[in-house]
């Protein structure tokens, strides 16, 4: 009998009974042969000794992506990669895969899923390793071919949600793996896989956490190998999802992170993958590829492949699920297995993430864009292309606030039918369950041309002269019609452009005039500002006009003349001194012995007078005293040497007030080194003044000044002196009120109609008197000047800041100086703000009416109103361009609430001023009242009925010998006085 060669493996014994013995050069041949091939085999995913084979993903899609699959375990290879996966599956799927590895061996597969709805998923699957043919030399020179190896494991598995929840999932696999060595050495050994898989709802992210082959050894006769177990932590993300496109990034790690695999897969319009992957921390280290196709819906055919040192393994399977992949109906699957949010997200993915957005920035994510429409331009009734994002299949859309018929609606594009709707630019926006989009810009186009036509055109300058001069802005007016019966034209501009010479002017580049319809015309003014720099001259400018539709009318061409800058001149027109002596009088800065005469060792006050004698007025005017030897002193009641002198009108004049100190180590000129810096926001019209005032000198209480006009002389009336007598306020002992509040509004310069005369100058000594008398805290003192006096400050002080700060104890005060109006049609009656117009009173104005109501919901009993303005019953016709007339019509009942009134005049009287004085007449006695002239009783204390019996036969008596009426009133009268009967206005020390 022919002997024979069997392999000499360890712990395996000579055979007996045929005497049969291995040669020499058999042995050494097949050792060698297991020593090169078995570290191949492993590195291939496949083994002979120890359950190799099980250590390596199965399926040809894992293999392709560097089997780093633990992570994404969503078909039926995660039998053998992570059995948590399988209740993620929908519906049963079977896979089968065949590898061709090296020297010809091979592993064969097959798996099965099956879901049962909330039961769980069960799996079954067989894998076999072929190791391949050998042939077996004998001592008899007889030989055999026998397998190297042939292993094979079975495996049943379960797997579903943990605790019903639809992220987390749990799976296990019982094995059992047989293997047998050149067809006569065999071992048997039972092993579990078990993992956990967390999954989001949208599927991007999951994370695993698997454990392989924990079992028995496999025993060969009396020496036993173990199973290759593997713990590994896996992740896996989709970077892109969107329109059949799709990345996944995926990676597991040993436990020890000594292991990596890393794999990526990218599908394109779901059709066709490209898979690449790497394992590191390997010996060797390796790389695979493969692609996947979807040969039909439910069929898919993946490959992979390994270029290894000699060779390249190869590995195909090809998989089937049974169940249709329509998203409703896969979404139903998922309802059956209780996995609801998957079902929602399935069947619309927005619908859902909207639903879980937690924010208004996360909402807006989902609300439709539109990007553009073509055509740009359409008539009612024709289609347009509206391109854009997030639209969906039900989406609306408006075109000018109408409701357009969509024809199709598409993720990314809608075409809808424009709409019977006005011509002109429309507003184009879609709508959709998530929100609005921003709006774009449809131009409609009429059914008929537009005929277009400047049909009027002139130009206005603020003075009204017809010539801009410098610094003054004009306005070009035009006028463009549209003829009647035409077409509707819309988006119609105007650009001016400057033809003429350069003439520093500064005007916008381009106006919008709007839509102007059949048989319309519009007017619009085209500002025109002009610069320091204008010369004297001409200014033309073309007019050029765009309209959307190309129906712009023709340019046209406007020529106006300009004037060069009338400059202000400054110069000091007189000033005089007071040497005398105040104790009483912390107002007054004079210290001295009262002879008139500027001497050293004594502080005289200087009341300067500032005059322009230009032709045009000053603007930002600021004049500072300066003085270059130390031993003279220079001060001020503000502590400031700067004064602040706004604008300064041609023929008009300014007056400061100051200190000098001259020390007696004085040993200076005679002519003192002091002077007048004047500046203002144009610096070629600063200049220095000259005091030329020096020491024993008398000065005279009055000069004249001459100033020279545009081209004549204007003698300017003496300026009277102005030793104001109500400038000296006493001293008081009246006690502070700190919960006292006063409004103080005096408007000489309007805006649009004639100054008041004296009005700010009123204001500013009530505010003085309120503080140094009157003891009202400076804080609580609304303070408001001509152009600070607007119709929206006065609502503001009245019907908020009162409001906002007066309690019950609280004392108010309210003073108003300046103009006032009716309402020619209730006899309503107004105060005229800075802003307002007489001619549209009840828009522009403030009425009396509402400030008595805004005053009688305050808590306290205790206002007082004064106005310095005429107060007329039915009937007159009064103007409010009379020279120094403050007109202001009220009915003679008026209702004033709790607040008790004194006004400047009675029915049918016009409140006048007191020239000498530069006050108004009434607020002029009302102080005097206060310095101390209405203490009637010599009680020191001025009480409101002994002020009213004071100043009313002063103003009777003054206004007669101007030969006029005015007789100040109080309402309701002089005996209702409320609160006031025991409150003393001011206490005199």
């Amino acid at each position: 009998m022919r002997e024979k060669w069997i392999p000499a493996f360890a712990g395996m014994t000579e055979c007996s009974g045929n005497s049969r013995r291995l040669k020499p050069a058999a042995t050494t041949t097949l050792f060698v042969m297991m020593i090169f091939i078995l570290p191949v085999l492993c590195n291939a995913g496949v083994g002979t000794t120890g359950g190799v084979f099980l250590e390596d993903s199965v399926g040809a899609r894992p293999y392709g992506m560097g089997s780093a699959f633990s992570a994404i375990a969503d078909d039926a290879n995660s039998i053998y990669s992570n059995p948590a996966g399988f209740h993620y599956l929908a519906y049963p799927e079977i896979t089968t895969m065949y590898n061709k590895a090296l020297m010809d061996t091979s592993l064969s597969y097959i798996g099965y899923i099956h879901p049962y709805e909330n039961i769980g998923t069960f799996s079954g699957s067989f894998l076999l390793f072929d190791g391949g043919d050998i042939e077996l030399n004998y001592l008899d020179s007889t030989s055999e071919k026998v397998k190297a190896g042939q292993d094979w494991a079975v495996t049943l598995g379960y797997g579903r949600s943990i605790g019903n929840s639809e992220i987390f999932f749990g799976g296990a696999n019982i094995k059992l793996v047989r293997s047998t060595l050149v067809n006569k050495y065999s071992a048997i050994a039972i092993a579990m896989d078990a993992g956990l898989l967390y999954r989001t709802i949208d599927n991007k992210l999951s994370i695993s956490l698997a454990f392989q082959n924990l079992g028995t050894k496999l025993k060969y006769k009396n020496i036993g190998d173990s199973l290759p177990f593997t713990s590994k932590f896996g992740v896996a993300y989709r970077i892109l999802e969107l329109e059949g496109h799709s990345v996944l990034l995926a990676g597991d790690f040993s436990l020890n992170f000594v292991k990596k695999n890393i794999g990526v897969e990218y599908w394109v319009m779901q059709m066709f993958a490209l898979r690449l992957g790497a394992k590191l921390g390997y010996n060797p280290n390796s790389y695979t590829m493969g692609f996947g196709i979807n040969v039909f819906s439910d069929t898919k055919l993946d490959y992979g492949y390994s270029p290894m040192i000699d060779e390249t393994t190869h590995r195909i399977s090809l998989s089937f699920k049974f169940g249709s992949q329509d998203k409703i109906t896969l979404a139903d699957k998922y309802e059956e297995k209780g996995m609801y949010a998957r079902a929602q997200y399935i069947r619309n993915p927005d619908d859902y993430m909207y639903a879980k957005a937690n924010t208004i920035k996360e909402k807006d994510g989902f609300i439709p864009i539109i990007t553009s429409i073509e055509p740009k331009k359409a008539g009612p009734g024709t289609e347009i292309k509206i391109f854009g994002e997030k639209f969906g299949k039900y989406s609306n859309v408006t075109i000018g606030d109408v409701f357009a018929e969509v024809i199709k609606s598409e993720e990314k594009r809608i075409i809808a039918k424009v709409p019977n709707i006005k011509a002109g630019e429309s507003e184009v926006v879609v709508q959709t369950d998530k929100g609005v989009s921003l709006s774009k810009t449809l131009s409609v186009m009429p059914s008929k041309p537009a005929m277009l036509e400047v049909s009027e055109i002139t130009f206005k300058d603020e003075n009204q002269d017809n010539i801009l001069g410098a610094e003054e802005t004009g306005n070009i007016i035009i006028t463009v019609k549209n003829q009647k019966g035409a077409g509707e034209s819309f988006g119609v501009k105007v650009k001016p452009v400057c033809t003429s010479a350069k003439n520093d002017l500064f005007f916008d580049n381009e106006i919008n005039i709007g839509n102007i319809g059949s048989g319309e015309e519009r007017k619009v003014e085209i500002p025109v500002k002009a610069g320091l720099d204008l010369t004297t001259g001409k200014a033309s400018f073309k007019l050029s006009f765009t309209e959307a539709n190309e129906y712009n009318p023709d340019p046209v061409n406007i020529t106006f003349d300009t004037h060069k800058l009338e400059p202000p001149d400054i110069e000091l027109a007189k000033f005089e001194i007071d040497d005398g002596m105040y104790p009483y009088n912390p107002e007054k800065l004079a210290s001295g012995n009262n002879n008139g005469i500027l001497e050293p060792g004594e502080q005289v006050e200087i009341n300067a007078v500032i005059v322009n004698k230009g032709t045009g007025p000053t603007k930002n005017g600021v004049v500072k005293v300066i003085c270059s030897d130390p031993k003279i002193n220079i001060s001020s009641l503000s502590q400031s040497l700067e004064f602040d002198l706004g604008s300064i009108e041609p023929e008009k004049w300014k007056e400061i007030k100051f200190a000098i100190e001259v020390k007696k180590q004085y040993k200076g000129e005679q002519n003192l080194p002091v002077k007048l810096q004047f500046s203002e926001a144009r610096k070629m019209f600063n200049k220095d003044l000259a005091m030329n005032i020096g020491l024993g000198r008398v000065y005279a209480k009055t000069q004249d000044v001459v100033i020279k006009g545009k081209s004549f002389d204007i003698a300017i009336p003496t300026i009277t002196s102005f030793g104001d007598d109500l400038i000296n306020i006493p001293a008081y002992a009246t006690t502070e009120k700190k919960n006292a509040y006063a409004v103080v509004v005096g408007i000489e310069k309007y805006r649009d109609v004639v100054s008041a005369e004296y009005a700010a100058k009123d204001a500013q000594s009530i505010r003085d008197y309120l503080i140094s008398a009157m003891k009202f805290k400076e804080e609580n003192i609304r303070f408001a000047l001509n152009e600070r006096a607007s119709r929206n400050d006065l609502i503001r002080y009245f019907n908020v800041e009162l409001k906002n700060n007066v309690e019950k104890d609280s004392l108010v005060f309210v003073y108003y100086s300046g103009h006032g109006a009716p309402d020619a049609t209730t006899g309503d009656t107004y105060i005229v703000p800075y802003d307002g117009d007489p001619n549209t009173i009840k828009d522009s104005g403030y009425s009396l009416k509402q400030l008595y109501e805004v005053l009688s919901k305050l808590p306290t009993n205790k206002i007082l109103v004064v106005i310095d303005a005429c107060f007329s019953g039915a009937g007159g016709t009064r103007t409010l361009l009379a020279k120094g007339a403050r007109p202001l019509v009220v009915s003679k009942d008026t209702d004033t609430g709790n607040a008790i009134a004194i006004t400047a005049t009675g029915a049918g009287q016009i409140s006048g001023t007191y020239d000498e004085k530069q006050h108004g007449l009434f607020t002029y006695y009302f102080l005097k009242g206060i310095q101390g002239e209405a203490d009637i009783n010599k009680d020191k204390e001025i009480m409101l009925s002994e002020l009213y019996g004071y100043l009313k036969p002063e103003v009777i008596r003054k206004a007669r010998k101007d030969n006029r009426d005015q007789e100040p009133q109080i309402l309701p009268s002089v005996n209702q006085i409320g609160e006031f009967e025991k409150l003393p206005l001011a206490i005199l020390k």
